[in-house]
């Protein structure tokens, strides 16, 4: 919708609003589907400044779209958090990535854009000023209801931890509400940051089980655990995976508790609910973890870091993790 569109909130300022928009959806109905058709939904997450967008389009969407899959591509952003990242590899260039110099309208239509570009056929894209999380009681820090490493009621890390799982909830349940909650066969979740550098295909054996939840592995001492920033749920228990937020405030099983980050709070969350994560080798999705950074007054550009073990190496500690990639689809000079 343009500026003018009864879909925009009332009272909301152009440039900090709360913009949901479906700015484009699925011209075939159910009916047209064909028994088997694989459905799939990309579900993106996380903050504007950070946001990522081409990668993910272009090696999750596009071979989709190829293969005659659904595509749907749902994205949540927020404006603002607090300023704290969660980044141990940070040299404290400031990060500035391209979507933080636009408006909601913009950001909506250049998503909009892009995603139909590459094949989806339905677009979802909500833009949020801010997201903020419910308080931890007390009794639920008693009980040891946090994240050991970040804990969300004593450091901005945490909280903004909790963050990113309430937008991805909110995300399933305005897609859920549409859609049902087994209308897709196969759901990703992935974060803002991620650069994928070949395609994923969902259309393999590997991903034919709908049971189950798929996912790599990162070492999070002292345990083994799974990578949040990247998985593949199977459509049966996809509504169950999407309730890592409610879950953690409401769920009394103690499983949930004394966990060590979220990405041990899926793990446990999928063991309480009896889902089994089957590991996938990074050559299903080859990514890394991608940060922006300003190199000069008028260029932008893309750092990528190691995902798995250590960063990459580099004896230039001006830019982060030392490999340098020039944006190339959109950058603030264009902007």
């Amino acid at each position: 919708p343009d500026r003018n569109s009864d879909r925009r909130p009332p009272d909301t300022h152009p440039c900090l609003p709360v913009l949901i928009c479906d700015c484009m959806y699925e011209n075939a109905s159910r009916k047209e589907l064909l028994p088997g058709t694989t459905r799939l939904a990309l579900l993106v997450v996380g903050v504007a400044d950070r946001f990522i967008m081409e990668p993910t389009l272009r090696h999750i969407v596009a071979p989709a779209a190829r293969q005659g899959i659904l595509v749907h591509y749902h994205l949540q952003l927020s404006l603002t958090w607090n300023g704290i990242l969660n980044d141990k590899y940070r040299t404290g260039v400031q990060a500035v990535g391209p979507f933080a110099h636009l408006t909601a309208d913009k950001i909506q239509a250049v998503v909009k854009g892009y995603a139909s570009l590459y094949g989806a056929r339905g677009v979802t894209v909500v833009v949020k000023d801010r997201d903020e999380v419910d308080p931890i009681s007390n009794s639920l820090v008693e009980r040891g209801r946090f994240f050991a490493y970040h804990a969300p009621h004593r450091i901005h890390v945490g909280e903004n931890q909790l963050r990113r799982l309430r937008a991805l909830e909110e995300l399933w349940n305005r897609t859920k509400a549409r859609e049902g909650p087994r209308f897709y066969t196969h759901v990703i979740v992935a974060r803002e940051d991620l650069y994928l550098y070949r395609d994923v295909r969902v259309d393999t054996q590997m991903f034919s089980k709908l049971d189950r939840a798929y996912k790599f592995y990162c070492l999070v001492k002292p345990v083994q655990l799974a990578w949040d920033r990247f998985f593949v749920v199977g459509g049966l228990v996809a509504d169950k995976m999407m309730r890592m937020y409610s879950e953690f405030y409401h769920n009394p099983n103690k499983m949930l508790d004394y966990t060590h980050t979220p990405e041990h709070h899926l793990q446990r969350l999928a063991q309480v609910y009896g889902i089994v994560f089957q590991p996938m080798p990074l050559s299903v999705a080859p990514h890394y973890v991608a940060r922006y950074v300003q190199r000069s007054r008028n260029t932008t550009s893309l750092c990528l870091r190691d995902t798995f073990t250590t960063p990459l190496n580099s004896t230039d500690t001006t830019y982060w993790a030392g490999r340098k990639v020039h944006l190339r689809y959109y950058d603030k000079r264009r902007s």
